[in-house]
């Protein structure tokens, strides 16, 4: 990688991970934001105001998206990095991966293939979710049963969903376990809308997939989702061999924090998570290192009778914790998970709770979600730190792409402006009055040039142009045409008055246009009104005519 300093443009950053910082060796172009001084080209600027005046400023993204140097100024006042008024890079590359996998489908031809039918009910564009090819017919370890998922499409809002599949040879449809399945579904729906469970949504039939009467139990779809058995604990191919991504002990807390949130309200809304729902296998880990937990309500509907009544199935929940916990902890060592390791990496804090939550079936100090997140009480408020720092680096990303639609609808009104083709208006409407001076605003803001004619495309300029436009500021600049035969000193809020003048006068032409058409569409469509018939002496007496 080379050095900074061999790029006098350029800067190599280092992204803030989890894990550390992690060097990415980014080619970044960096624009000034000093005063106009010269001429530049064909046009001329007055000293100080015609160019940039405004200083770059700017903070670096916080949260877990990782973050970006505090120091935007891009080596000197005046000058800051081109991408500080673009979205992250790296949350607009999560966006577009989400985007791409929401719009993922297979061709009809891999469907065949595969046994993936065309439809699932009202759900369509089905695409797979882990690889059928390795389903068998051995039942799941976490559920007892086989199945599978799927993505689907909903043809009555549009939205992307998951469609497990449970094998109908394993479990039998019968209309009792359908009516149960709706009742579970309806259960469950109170914690709908909280941000760490993923709650099932509805419960269908289908006899689509393997010609088999089976039950589908639908949730929410989050792309790019991986269980935790994927990400910690399945070993990754590298240059050194298999290795496993062992957590650290802030991710632990972190992760404990959002299970025991979720259980929490699982608890004090009187249900409780019960058998495979936390398994490593069945909780994921989505974007900004959220944890939602999935299968939900599927132990219910596979019959999963517990003796025992409903404390002690919330005991058990915080003993399923405590297993996935000491799984998580000891997942990067080659022995047994066991406290006796975990001792030798993490806190005595985390030990003990870890502890507790493993004796907690067996009558331990914890028996709901209520008392764990109290026992947690001083990880909460770190996790909700976090969450606010996150939310604060998010806000501070819209806030870019705000700025940024602002000065697109600016774009869009002068472009429908500027060198406007005939049509029904006059030939040289545009060339002529307020929309010259437009004309000679665009070659000020975007056709810049330097002494010898090259083409200057300074950033800072045309954005700092841009927004004195929209906000219609006193501040005045010299336009000087191509041929340099005219010569107009204007304030950009005469810019602005007369950007808004034209485009007006467009849509005022537009309507009108509408207008017309819609009422000689409608007399073409409306019936002829048949004329009243009236009698031979009527006529005459009516008309005059004898």
């Amino acid at each position: 990688m080379r050095a900074a300093s061999a790029w006098p443009s350029y800067q190599v950053r280092r992204w803030s991970t989890r894990a550390g910082l992690a060097p990415i060796p980014t080619a970044e172009p960096i624009y000034s934001m000093g005063a106009a001084r010269g001429r530049g080209g064909r046009f001329m600027g007055e000293p100080g105001k015609g160019q940039i005046g405004q200083r770059g400023r700017g903070r670096g993204n916080r949260g877990r998206h990782g973050s970006q140097s505090g120091d935007r100024s891009g080596g000197g006042p005046g000058r800051a990095y081109l991408s500080s008024r673009f979205v992250n890079d790296r949350l607009r590359t999560e966006l577009q991966q989400r985007s791409q996998l929401l719009q993922s489908q297979l061709n009809p031809e891999t469907d065949a293939e595969l046994g993936i039918p065309q439809k699932i009910h009202h759900y369509h564009s089905l695409y797979p979710l882990e690889d059928v090819s390795l389903v068998d017919d051995r039942p799941s370890m976490a559920l007892g049963v086989r199945s599978f998922v799927l993505k689907g499409v909903s043809s009555l809002d549009g939205q992307a969903y998951v469609l497990r599949w449970i094998d109908g040879r394993q479990v039998i449809l019968t209309p009792e376990l359908l009516y149960t399945a709706h009742e579970i579904v309806d259960r469950w729906s109170v914690l709908g809308q909280h941000p760490h469970v993923l709650c099932p949504r509805q419960a269908v039939a289908t006899k689509e997939v393997e010609d088999t009467a089976s039950l589908v139990m639908v949730y929410d779809y989050h792309p790019a989702a991986a269980s935790l058995e994927a990400v910690f604990m399945q070993p990754t191919a590298t240059k050194s061999g298999l290795v496993r991504n062992a957590c650290n002990e802030e991710q632990l807390w972190s992760f404990m924090v959002q299970l025991a949130s979720a259980l929490r309200a699982m608890h004090m809304a009187g249900l409780a998570a019960r058998r495979g729902a936390l398994a490593p296998s069945k909780v994921l880990l989505t974007s900004a290192g959220r944890l939602r937990m999935g299968a939900l309500g599927l132990a219910e509907v596979l019959g999963d009778v517990t003796t025992g009544d409903r404390l002690q199935l919330q005991r058990e929940d915080l003993t399923a914790l405590g297993r996935l916990m000491l799984a998580l902890a000891c997942a990067g060592g080659a022995q047994m998970p066991s406290l006796e390791y975990c001792l030798s990496y993490f806190s005595v804090d985390f030990v003990t709770v870890l502890r507790h939550l493993l004796s907690s079936a067996e009558g331990g100090p914890l028996s709901n979600g209520k008392q764990l997140i109290a026992v947690l009480g001083e990880r909460v408020a770190v996790e909700m730190e976090t969450v606010h720092l996150q939310n604060e680096a998010l806000i501070n990303e819209l806030s870019k792409e705000c700025e940024n639609g602002r000065l697109l609808r600016l774009l869009v009104k002068l472009g429908c402006i500027n060198e406007r083709p005939e049509g029904d208006m006059d030939s040289q409407w545009s060339e002529t009055g307020d929309r010259y001076l437009l004309k000679l605003f665009r070659d000020f803001v975007f056709h810049q040039t330097s002494e010898d004619g090259a083409p200057v495309l300074d950033w800072g300029h045309m954005i700092e142009a841009l927004n004195k436009l929209d906000a219609g500021v006193p501040e005045k600049i010299l336009l000087l045409s191509r041929d340099e035969m005219s010569m107009l000193i204007v304030s950009y809020a005469d810019i602005k008055r007369c950007a808004e003048g034209a485009y007006n006068e467009l849509k005022t032409r537009a309507q009108k246009t509408r207008t017309v058409q819609g009422q000689q569409a409608m007399a073409r469509k409306a019936p002829l009104q048949p004329q009243p018939q009236l009698s031979g002496g009527d006529q005459g007496g009516m008309y005059g005519i004898q």
